[in-house]
């Protein structure tokens, strides 16, 4: 099997949404939300591009095991190597509670099994308002910005990262360029 690190799985979400763009208007008014269709749509390119990485959706990675993870990169390595991913994409049922759920998923990693606590970890965030994109830009953890995008077209994909030993990264610790900019699609159709 072949391993995919953070900045992979950053560029490989970038060109994902590349290609998407144009498609996601037409996700983010479904009833019940489109995060899943968000895992299975990623999950499926990355391993378009490369089969041999092994990624798995909904595995159990928290001490409450109530709660999953949304993707689990490099599952067939032992669990300090795999990186548990989080994702919360906004859709006009959540559009007021958007961040509320962010913060909720981020605050799910702090209590991840034993075994997963020197795992890195990743949020991917998708709004497709302004207002949750720059809400997001200013989230702070430790006392700094910990989301950059990676992404802005009609939707943003806005990426926060924490490693063992350092806690989450400012978006200048993340290698991955940058994306600045507006939304390009009006908040509403």
């Amino acid at each position: 099997m072949t391993t995919i690190t953070v900045d992979q799985f950053a560029v490989a979400s970038t060109q994902w949404a590349r290609l998407r763009n144009g498609q996601f208007a037409r996700n983010w008014p479904v009833k019940g939300g489109w995060e899943g269709w968000v895992q299975v749509d990623l999950t499926a390119h990355i391993i378009a591009a490369d089969s041999r990485i092994d990624i798995l959706r909904e595995q159990p990675v928290y001490a409450n095991n109530r709660q999953r993870c949304d993707l689990l990169l490099n599952a067939d390595e032992v669990p300090a190597d795999q990186i548990p991913v989080e994702i919360k994409a906004e859709s006009f049922d959540n559009r007021g509670r958007f961040i509320n759920g962010v913060e909720e998923d981020l605050d799910k990693f702090d209590g991840r099994d034993g075994a997963y606590l020197n795992s890195t970890c990743v949020m991917l965030a998708i709004p497709f308002s302004q207002g949750g994109y720059d809400e997001l830009l200013a989230l702070q953890r430790g006392g700094h910005r910990i989301f950059h995008s990676i992404f802005i077209g009609e939707v943003a994909c806005v990426m926060a990262v924490w490693m063992p030993g350092r806690g989450w990264l400012s978006p200048t610790q993340v290698p991955a360029a940058e994306a600045t900019g507006k939304l390009a699609r009006p908040e509403s159709p």
